[in-house]
């Protein structure tokens, strides 16, 4: 009976607001996506072409803040939303802007220290990046569609991703000790930007888990 009367309610409170919340985390996601691409593609090319790429990355930065302060507005306007509870919304978004912020992070920290020789233990952390933020827009989708055993099902591949990329950061840490400890400058800025590129998952983590939060929740 009272599952009844939930959906009944949740049906009869909802309107376009409830639509328009599922395209811009849609938006918003493709934008985690993208900016995962962007930090590939900057540590992928020639030097000279990577002042593009951070900015490029900059950019959906700022795309993603423009669309944090629309779905806020949405939710402040909002009774009922029948796919998602206005408390977790607002943690998905948090999650989100933290995994965009950490990559825009790397990337300045390359132009900062004017990055010119790539180390070759970038690109499987890369690698990881890209893989965990290429199962995102699908738990979203799975979580608009109630298919909740499906986020359950995602989630242990990219904890295990996350996992990959700390092994990968501590060996290529250990590496760049090993092969220029002597330039403490080089060891100081690499140390960063492998922690960076460390942190970039753990927020895609972060989503992965609040997805699955919301899933056991409504399990």
């Amino acid at each position: 009976m009272f599952s009844f009367f939930s959906k009944y309610f949740t049906n009869l409170f909802k309107n376009k607001t409830d639509k328009e919340l599922h395209l811009l985390f849609e938006r918003y996601v493709k934008i985690v996506v993208d900016c995962s691409k962007a930090l590939e593609q900057l540590f992928a090319g020639p030097p000279e072409e990577r002042a593009v790429h951070i900015q490029r990355i900059i950019r959906f930065k700022n795309e993603g803040d423009l669309l944090k302060r629309q779905m806020n507005e949405k939710l402040d306007q909002t009774f009922i939303i029948s796919w998602i509870d206005k408390s977790e919304a607002t943690q998905l978004i948090n999650d989100l802007d933290g995994c965009l912020r950490a990559m825009r992070r790397v990337a300045k920290h390359t132009q900062i220290y004017q990055v010119r020789t790539i180390r070759p233990q970038v690109q499987s952390l890369i690698s990881c990046i890209v893989r965990m933020a290429l199962e995102i827009p699908g738990m979203v989708d799975d979580l608009k569609n109630s298919r909740f055993d499906r986020i359950t099902s995602r989630n242990p591949e990219i904890g295990n991703l996350e996992t990959e990329a700390d092994e990968l950061r501590s060996i290529a840490v250990g590496m760049l000790w090993q092969e220029d400890g002597a330039d403490a400058l080089t060891v100081i800025k690499w140390e960063r930007i492998f922690q960076g590129l460390e942190r970039v998952t753990d927020h895609e983590r972060d989503i992965a888990d609040t997805l699955l939060s919301i899933a056991r929740a409504a399990l």
